[in-house]
């Protein structure tokens, strides 16, 4: 197809052809998430791809992070460059994730990157089956670890604390408790 035809079209056939640009290309998981034990597209394969289809079919795609009066949302909005007034908008329901050792800023961040990963997803027909309970991708039988956690300042943290002080191991107590190398540090330097 030749650039004035691309140029002809509008938004709905220039996203049908961009989503059949990208469902011919084999895509590789390139993400592993080690602790459910799966592979995932990463954000960086979906920029890419939906990246490539909008330079070849003359869209434009914007990602915004807003807030309503029901939280977060992202919106997508998919313009047609050679048309501007016709365009597409999707929207995403989000929340912002609790992330470990960041502060509010980084898990903002990290809400804004992976919901633009899912409403590109969606928008351009990219499956991934590790999203999809039926599939047997997520049949792999997971490790259950029940072992409570030991957080600073609480009652376990105080026994733990006296059992060291009365010669006990670090190791005898991950046998019973998760402990974070946070809170295993304050355990073992005092």
């Amino acid at each position: 197809m030749t650039t004035e035809e691309v140029m002809n079209l509008t938004i709905y056939e220039k996203m049908a052809l961009a989503i059949e640009g990208i469902r011919e290309k084999k895509i590789v998981k390139n993400g592993t998430n080690t602790y459910s034990k799966y592979d995932y597209f990463t954000p960086e394969i979906i920029d890419d791809l939906v990246h490539k289809a909008s330079i070849k079919y003359r869209i434009f795609t914007e990602f915004s992070l807003v807030r309503n009066d029901l939280g977060l949302e992202g919106v997508l909005t998919i313009t047609n460059i050679d048309n501007p007034d016709d365009m597409l908008v999707y929207k995403l329901a989000t929340d912002v994730p609790q992330i470990t050792a960041t502060n509010i800023t980084q898990q903002y961040g990290g809400a804004q990157t992976y919901t633009k990963r899912y409403i590109l997803m969606n928008a351009f027909n990219i499956s991934d089956n590790s999203a999809d309970f039926d599939t047997t991708e997520n049949t792999v039988k997971k490790d259950v670890d029940n072992r409570t956690w030991i957080n600073a300042n609480s009652k376990e943290f105080e026994q733990a604390e006296m059992y060291l002080q009365q010669g006990g191991t670090i190791d005898e107590i991950l046998k019973k408790y998760r402990i974070s190398k946070k809170v295993q540090e304050l355990l073992t330097n005092k």
